[in-house]
């Protein structure tokens, strides 16, 4: 018999399932698999009829932010060091030193205590980190004394937020929402930018 050879009719689930069954057998699993989702996909938006494959939903890419520039770096350090509230003024200088110096992300920061921070003196500075991403950093020369200068006026012991900070979501984002910035183009203080300005430090390192 005569087949009807309609785009719409080729494009169903029965017919694309039997193609990747006998025109495909000869390629490698992976590949058949590929050809067999894009053939889907074309189908859920050719065929009007209700036997067309749903489409897939695709999860998008997360965007990879930016690294600062070295003008950006200077200009949160300046923000940093200029906040009248002492608490804020330590914590963006512990935080930024830790993202810029050490390459400690948001997520670290939640789970950080001040006893995560070994002070090795000259040998330089350790920086624990706990929790699903346990690792251990040395954090860059350039950023000891900043850190150091921010957590001489925390507490000795404990987290670095407090038990009412991180009760609420967006702990770290709201306290980059607290410095009061002077002139018409503020900057956004994001700590995986920070975290991405350190990896590229250690990539262009000799």
């Amino acid at each position: 018999a005569k087949r009807d050879l309609a785009l719409e009719s080729l494009l169903t689930t029965s017919e694309i399932e039997a193609w990747a069954g006998t025109g495909l057998i000869t390629l490698l699993p992976d590949t058949r698999a590929t050809y067999r989702s894009l053939i889907r996909s074309v189908a859920s938006h050719i065929n009007p009829n209700t036997d067309a494959p749903p489409a897939i939903n695709r999860l998008p890419h997360r965007s990879i932010r930016p690294p600062y520039s070295e003008r950006e770096v200077t200009r949160i350090k300046q923000l940093a060091t200029t906040q009248a509230d002492v608490r804020t003024r330590a914590m963006l200088m512990v935080c930024a030193a830790l993202g810029f110096g050490a390459g400690v992300d948001a997520t670290d920061l939640l789970s950080m205590t001040t006893q995560s921070i070994k002070d090795h003196g000259e040998e330089g500075i350790e920086v624990v980190i706990r929790g699903p991403r346990a690792r251990k950093s040395w954090m860059l020369p350039e950023y000891q004394e900043f850190l150091r200068d921010g957590l001489a006026v925390l507490p000795q012991q404990g987290a670095l937020f407090t038990a009412v900070e991180l009760k609420n979501k967006g702990t770290v984002g709201r306290l980059y929402e607290k410095p009061r910035q002077i002139g018409n183009t503020p900057i956004a203080i994001d700590q995986s930018r920070m975290r991405n300005t350190w990896l590229c430090v250690l990539m262009n390192m000799p």
